[in-house]
């Protein structure tokens, strides 16, 4: 397989995304001199004839800045051409790699489940089970809840004074104000929010998530909507008495097997809808 900006024979090919930065200001910096030669031309002209154009004197005066600080933009394109790039390849090629692997591993995990295979338990780590409680599937894992971040309310404060500086207090009181009203109401609503990598386990009671050095757990029983969405590489749950769970990355398909083996029927886990991508 050709690795990035590879061609066939294994010399290098022209990639845009690769070449642009420093392409792009190496140009500004080229135009840059020419202007200012033009410039100096057309002052040095238009001297002899006592009638100095004033554009010229401008691009004079501001050519050789711009050009300073292209040709410096232009070094830290090549630079990230050199650097910034392949790491940013060998980063997705690793990404792509857990992709593929996770979507085999769940692959698998469906395959056993569906013929009855008893799945082996899996260290727990500091985690004190319950009694009869085996973890089977363990991995790092984005996790979100769709929490809000306040209940709305904020400080309001009111400014008095006389004369203009009364009015400029009065006018800062009011924008001050609006700003913290509107922060407030972005903060009350609900979205998915605290979202963050967690290692995060999953045992016949239920998930155990490692939130901020804090063992968290979701129990199955708790459970009262599942939504997975495996091609998505997300699965989001809803409980009782708490608010939903999203996880979400490479290992989230692996997450959903096992609680779909552990919420649907064997019926709907065989043949449902949700898991055909993985069948």
């Amino acid at each position: 397989m050709n690795s990035e900006g590879k061609g066939p024979s294994g010399g290098s090919r022209f990639v845009w995304e690769r070449e642009r930065r420093w392409i792009t200001w190496a140009f500004v910096a080229m135009t840059g001199v020419l202007c200012t030669v033009a410039a100096a031309i057309g002052v040095d002209t238009t001297t002899k004839t006592g009638d100095t154009s004033t554009l010229a004197s401008f691009a004079l005066l501001g050519g050789p800045p711009l050009t300073i600080v292209a040709l410096c933009l232009a070094l830290a394109g090549l630079s990230w051409r050199w650097k910034g790039w392949p790491a940013e390849q060998a980063a997705a090629r690793r990404h792509r790699d857990d992709v593929e692997r996770q979507w085999a591993a769940a692959r698998a995990l469906y395959r056993h489940l569906s013929i009855g295979t008893p799945l082996a338990p899996q260290p727990c780590g500091p985690v004190v089970l319950r009694p009869e409680e085996q973890v089977h599937v363990q991995a790092p894992v984005g996790y979100a809840r769709y929490v809000s971040a306040g209940d709305g309310s904020y400080v309001h404060t009111v400014a008095v004074g006389t004369g203009a500086i009364g009015v400029g207090m009065a006018v800062g009181s009011m924008i001050g104000n609006a700003r913290r009203r509107s922060a407030a109401a972005a903060a009350a609503a609900q979205k998915w929010r605290e979202h963050q990598q967690v290692h995060v386990m999953a045992s016949g009671y239920g998930l155990i998530a490692f939130v901020r050095g804090q063992v968290m757990h979701f129990d199955w029983s708790t459970v009262t909507a599942f939504h997975p969405e495996p091609l998505s590489g997300r699965v989001v749950f809803e409980f009782r008495n708490s608010q939903p769970l999203m996880l979400h990355g490479a290992a989230a398909p692996l997450f959903t097997v096992y609680a779909a083996h552990r919420l649907l029927g064997p019926q709907q886990f065989a043949t449902g809808y949700e898991l055909a991508a993985l069948r």
